[in-house]
């Protein structure tokens, strides 16, 4: 009789099993492909995004202009010292956009457009003129430029003072400064208050850095007075603390503490200029002897 010898797998089911087990092992223990090497991303271009906070903060002052709502106004503000830092970080290809936008929302006749454009590098050219005027063209009609806001003339001005004082070209960046306090002292709109205490604040330092502080003394004192008669928080509160600075590094101490007493500090005022207040008034009571109230 012919004996049937049966395979071990279906004799068998456990090692069939183990089988099985083993070579998926060795299936999953074989190394995986090396995954190809991608490509490092390009650092970003330092004028493209100078360019589009420009104008995110030229959007952010045309919404707070027409809603009046604070968080608008700050959120300018933010953009403009995230510009101060990009221009401090990548001089050199942010000037040029920042005098292309000057060049392209001041008019010709504006009286600080040439002062401007001539602290700055050559401007620099717009890459996306050609497509817009492809897409006007094609709409049919030439689209009506907006008119320059106070607001954001204000914010772009302050940008070149800034530029000076921290390029220490002080003696540009005074007259530049002589000129921006006659031109928000020229203005009486509400929506600028924000952007007029940033512009006297960078003015006074200007000054303050050129070993000048005593000379706008006096505009500041003005300055002053205008803003208690407006209810001018925001430039009241700044105010009164930089003439106390003033009056303190020409040691001036008498005449800070008649100010302190003719003056009285706003309750709305920021928590920053509060803390200067209250070191200002410290140091001139504990001069006096008076060191309770210090």
């Amino acid at each position: 009789a012919s004996t049937i010898v049966e395979s071990p797998s279906r004799c068998c089911p456990q090692r069939r099993s183990a089988d099985s087990t083993m070579v998926e092992a060795m299936d999953t223990d074989a190394p995986a492909p090396a995954p190809a090497e991608e490509e490092p991303a390009a650092p970003p271009d330092p004028a493209s995004l100078y360019r589009a906070d420009i104008r995110s903060a030229q959007a952010s002052v045309e919404r707070f202009v027409t809603s009046r709502e604070p968080r608008f106004a700050q959120a300018a503000l933010k953009l403009m010292a995230c510009l101060r830092k990009a221009g401090l970080a990548a001089a050199s290809p942010t000037q040029p956009v920042l005098a292309a936008a000057i060049a392209s929302a001041f008019g010709p006749s504006h009286p600080l457009r040439e002062r401007l454009l001539a602290a700055l590098p050559p401007p620099a050219a717009e890459p996306e003129a050609a497509d817009a005027a492809g897409a006007e063209g094609k709409e049919g009609g030439e689209a009506k430029k907006r008119p320059l806001l106070p607001e954001m003339e204000l914010i772009l001005e302050l940008l070149v003072l800034l530029a000076l004082i921290d390029g220490g070209k002080l003696p540009v960046a005074l007259s530049l400064a002589d000129a921006l306090l006659e031109r928000v002292a020229s203005w009486n709109r509400r929506t600028l208050d924000p952007f007029a205490e940033r512009a006297y604040f960078y003015s006074s330092w200007a000054y303050e850095k050129a070993g000048k502080i005593e000379a706008v003394r006096s505009r500041l004192l003005a300055a002053q007075r205008t803003s208690c008669l407006h209810h001018n928080t925001a430039c009241q509160a700044t105010l009164l603390n930089l003439l106390l600075r003033s009056y303190m590094s020409a040691k001036l101490f008498v005449q800070a503490d008649k100010l302190l007493a003719k003056s009285a500090f706003p309750e709305q005022a920021s928590n920053g200029q509060l803390a200067r207040y209250l070191y200002y008034t410290g140091r001139i009571k504990a001069l006096q002897l008076e060191y309770s109230e210090a």
